[in-house]
Formats: structure tokens, C-alpha cells, sequence
């Protein structure tokens, strides 16, 4: 343990030499001190175990375009990495890491509440460092507030696969178990921000028993042409409507049917359609 500590420190000063923190402002000696030795324990673990270097602390924030350096970084909290900072522009932000779990210490959350960039929304973007440097968004959440600043029930995830190029938004609630999820070829922020106002603005409605308005309002968002994309929407882990559409065509839709307070059938239809079709017999 000691001669871990003394590797640390060793590290520490080595970063500080290396000018790591060029363009990073601390607000006080107290600031800067807890940020340097918290960040030299996450550095020593990513060589150590992930043998991963990180050239200079702004690295972290290279995929994160919006982030105006120089930053000033005002506080830092408990043992962990949790800071908050401002940016050039002075729009803040905050920054954690959970230092003590091997399987994500490559991993770190950037984030932002009630910004002038997003209002009314806390953002959360998670990233993954690879051995060769290479950064990538893995996933973001968003949280709607209220107009007082208190959080909303729903929150929606964007999950990205860099692999397959795919991106699945989710749409969960903190009062339920009802879930809805698309799947599509990894477009553009622009889109997922589009889909992000959608799920806000029709949180109510009873997509789960039915998510061919869904489906209809992507249509209508981008071309139809060749569209590859799955809508599915769980009540309490159990599938009530599925639309899966591959290369323009509909493949599976399942609807579910209330009848009365005791009885519901679930539909499910296997078929191939052109969507241009299906979007005309069922709408």
C-alpha cells in the first residue's frame, strides 16, 4: 500500500511537470490540491491495470465540442472525482468518476443541469477511454425538470454502438416499469435531439399498447427509403407493441387491444410490407 502511494505521488508530480493541466484553472490552492491527488489515483489505476495514457486533462473533454477551455474548476467532493467547472463561456458543468471499480475505471461521466445550451434538461454524457487514446460517447441521459428545477418522472437514454453504428434511445419512468425503446442506424445529434423532444412531449400518451405513432412520426422525420429501425414498448417487462422494419420493409407489429378492465389480447403479426403500405392500412 505504501509503495503505491509512493508511485502516486511520484505520478502526480510527473503530470504536473508534463503540464497535464494546461488550460485549467483552480479556484483556490484547496480546489487544486484535492483535484491533482484524485486525478493522479485514476491516472495511476488506467496505466496500471488498463494500460491507457492520458496526454493532458482537457483530453477528456475532446469529444464533448461545446466544452470552451480555458476551464476553472470551482469545487471537488468527497474521495471520488466530483468536480463542477466552469468554461470559457461560463456555462457550468459538472465531472465524476467512481474511483474504485476496476470494470468502469475507464469510464467517466460528464454532465450539465438546467444549462442555457439545454434548459429545463440534466445531461448526462458517459465516456470510454481506449488503449490506443481514442475517446468515445457510449451513452448519454437525459432528465426533464420542472420549471422549479425539480426533476420530472421520465428520463431517456441514448446507448451507441460504435460496432454495429446503431444508436437505441430508451424512455424509462421512475414510477413504473414501462419502457420504450427505438433502435436505429446511428444518425446525427440533430436526430437524437429530435427523438429526445419527442419522447418529452408525448410522455403521456399510450404508445405502450400501440407504437405505431411512433414509427409514423419518424417516418415523417427522415426518409423512408431503406429506414432499418425496431420500436418496442414493455409494461412491467412483458413486450404489448413491437414494430420491426428491415430495409424499408415491415417485418413483425404487435398491438395490444384493451377489451374491458379484465381482459386485453395481445396481436402479433408476421409479414413484409413496404412501410410506404403499412403506414397507409394502418393509419
Amino acid at each position: 500500500m505504501k509503495f503505491r502511494e509512493a508511485k502516486v505521488r511520484l505520478l502526480r508530480k510527473e503530470l504536473e511537470k508534463s503540464k497535464f493541466y494546461e488550460d485549467i484553472i483552480f479556484a483556490n490552492e484547496l480546489v487544486s490540491e484535492k483535484v491533482k491527488n484524485i486525478v493522479a489515483e485514476w491516472i495511476f489505476d488506467l496505466q496500471e491495470y488498463k494500460d491507457i495514457e492520458i496526454n493532458k486533462f482537457k483530453d477528456l473533454f475532446n469529444e464533448l465540442d461545446e466544452v470552451v477551455f480555458p476551464i476553472k474548476i470551482k469545487e471537488c467532493y468527497g474521495m471520488n472525482l466530483y468536480i463542477k467547472f466552469l468554461d470559457a463561456e461560463g456555462n457550468e458543468y459538472y465531472m465524476s468518476k467512481y474511483l474504485y471499480d476496476y470494470y468502469s475505471i475507464s469510464q467517466y461521466i460528464i454532465g450539465r443541469r438546467n444549462s442555457s445550451l439545454e434548459p429545463l434538461v440534466d445531461r448526462e454524457f458517459y465516456y470510454q477511454i481506449y488503449e490506443d487514446k481514442t475517446i468515445k460517447l457510449i451513452k448519454t441521459c437525459a432528465l426533464q425538470l420542472n420549471q422549479d428545477g425539480k426533476n420530472k418522472d421520465i428520463i431517456v437514454y441514448f446507448c451507441y454502438n460504435h460496432d454495429e453504428n446503431t444508436t437505441e434511445a430508451i424512455l424509462q419512468s421512475y414510477s413504473s416499469e414501462n419502457i420504450i425503446r427505438i433502435k436505429y442506424p446511428t444518425m446525427s445529434d440533430e436526430f437524437d435531439k429530435m427523438v429526445l423532444k419527442f419522447f418529452f412531449d408525448n410522455e403521456s400518451k399510450w404508445y405502450y399498447y400501440d407504437v405505431f405513432p411512433i414509427l409514423k412520426w419518424i417516418v415523417t422525420a427522415r426518409s423512408k427509403e431503406n429506414l432499418s429501425i425496431s420500436v418496442v414498448a414493455e409494461v412491467e417487462k412483458e413486450i404489448f407493441s413491437e414494430i420491426e422494419v428491415v430495409n424499408g420493409v415491415v417485418q413483425k407489429y404487435t398491438v395490444t387491444k384493451i377489451i374491458n378492465e379484465g381482459e386485453m389480447h395481445i396481436i402479433k403479426k408476421l409479414f413484409a410490407k413496404e412501410v410506404t403500405e403499412f403506414l397507409a392500412q394502418n393509419s
